[in-house]
């Protein structure tokens, strides 16, 4: 790790995936650092390579057009706010390379492959990293924990509600064409009514904080 001049702290060099709103919204933040605790390592978008390497903001020594050569970045922590796909492309990669990780999609822990490649790789006494979630718009997602871990708490319940347009369930499932037919009423619709697991694999963008939830109160 590098150390800050001013500071005597470590320097955190934190490498960013995605720049979408909350990409962009991250980056700008790190460039605007002044305490001397982080600096922006990479920036990369899988999904919009252009729109890092035609991008204003970011300085040309970060701009990344894919991850093969993330490590010659020197990243600390790596901060996913992009696709579940890559916790299951690049997590337990990202930890065992010696990043600490943190990921905004957390969709992707529900799938049990993912999860357990991931938890392995943040548990393993080989490395000094870690998995960290972030809680998004679940405020209350330490409390949730708090009372898991005390055994104050025995079961959570979620109920989300969204206009249909703003949700993107898979088209080969029967929520697809369910949320299609909503578009047309006015009245609520129930689309899903069940487990974490299965809702994730049906919506892996939209429910990122039921998922969150859920790992919570584990």
């Amino acid at each position: 790790h590098s150390i800050g001049i001013m500071s005597g702290k470590p320097v955190r060099r934190v490498g960013v995936i995605g720049f979408g709103k909350v990409g962009q919204f991250l980056v700008g933040k790190i460039l605007e650092d002044t305490s001397g605790s982080m600096e922006l390592a990479f920036v990369v978008d899988l999904f919009n390579p252009a729109g890092v390497m035609d991008s204003e903001i970011i300085p040309a020594g970060c701009k990344a057009a894919n991850l093969d050569d993330y490590q010659s970045f020197n990243a600390d922590v790596i901060a996913e706010v992009a696709h579940p796909d890559v916790s299951k492309d690049h997590g337990a990669k990202f930890i065992n390379g010696g990043c600490d990780y943190l990921s905004a999609s957390t969709t992707a822990f529900a799938n049990p492959e993912v999860e357990a490649s991931v938890y392995t790789a943040a548990r393993s006494d080989t490395n000094n990293c870690g998995l960290y979630l972030a809680q998004g718009a679940l405020w209350g997602a330490p409390d949730i924990q708090r009372m898991a871990e005390s055994g104050k708490l025995a079961k959570l319940t979620v109920t989300m509600k969204k206009h249909p347009e703003s949700l993107f369930p898979l088209k080969s499932s029967p929520e697809f064409e369910a949320n299609e037919a909503a578009k047309g009423k006015q009245e609520e619709c129930v689309l899903y009514d069940g487990p974490t697991r299965p809702l994730a694999a049906t919506f892996p963008v939209n429910v990122n904080t039921i998922c969150t939830a859920a790992i919570a109160a584990n």
